[in-house]
């Protein structure tokens, strides 16, 4: 019912019908409720918006394994918005998002790795993200794998492979990709 009165599926947009379904969800321990109530109290405006009860929801709905919560405390580790900035912390939820599915986090996992931010530098299991991201459709991730297998970064160089994976991001509209498609 939550979603419902916060996107008006079915019934008028109403935000403090939504958040109190959403908040009777979150007393239940339902990690979606816990992830969208706090999405709510971080983009309240003035005086509502509470980014500590908001990072109290997003860890409760990561230590039951939502991604989107994983990833949103890792955005805030890695942009300082909530805590000091921590890369080292970032990485971690960035990681349990990636291990969780969530191909940005894959994503941004393999870059981590790649330019030893936050974690030490292995451009082996930085090819091993970009690769699980690009397989999940991201077309970022696939234009980072083209470009592993275009310099050899902890995979054999390959030149086809390349222009395999920097066509499907380019397919996508990703203009970095077509761009590099050109000068092959």
């Amino acid at each position: 019912m939550g979603l419902a009165y916060q996107e008006g599926l079915g019934v008028n947009k109403n935000l403090k019908k939504a958040i109190l379904y959403y908040q009777l969800s979150a007393e239940q321990d339902y990690a979606s409720a816990e992830l969208n109530l706090g999405i709510i109290y971080a983009n309240l405006k003035g005086d509502g918006r509470n980014l500590k009860l908001s990072v109290l929801l997003y860890k409760k709905a990561a230590k039951q394994g939502n991604s989107n919560a994983c990833y949103n405390l890792a955005y805030y580790y890695d942009t300082g918005c909530y805590f000091k900035q921590n890369y080292r912390l970032s990485f971690k939820w960035y990681h349990r998002a990636a291990e969780l599915g969530d191909s940005e986090a894959q994503r941004i996992v393999g870059y981590y790795l790649h330019a030893g931010i936050g974690v030490k530098r292995d451009l082996c299991r930085s090819a091993y993200w970009y690769q699980r991201s690009a397989v999940y459709g991201d077309p970022i991730g696939q234009y980072n794998l083209a470009l592993c297998y275009i310099e050899g970064h902890g995979v054999s160089k390959d030149k086809k492979s390349a222009k395999k994976w920097l066509q499907r991001s380019a397919n996508q509209g990703y203009s970095k990709a077509l761009k590099k498609l050109r000068q092959l």
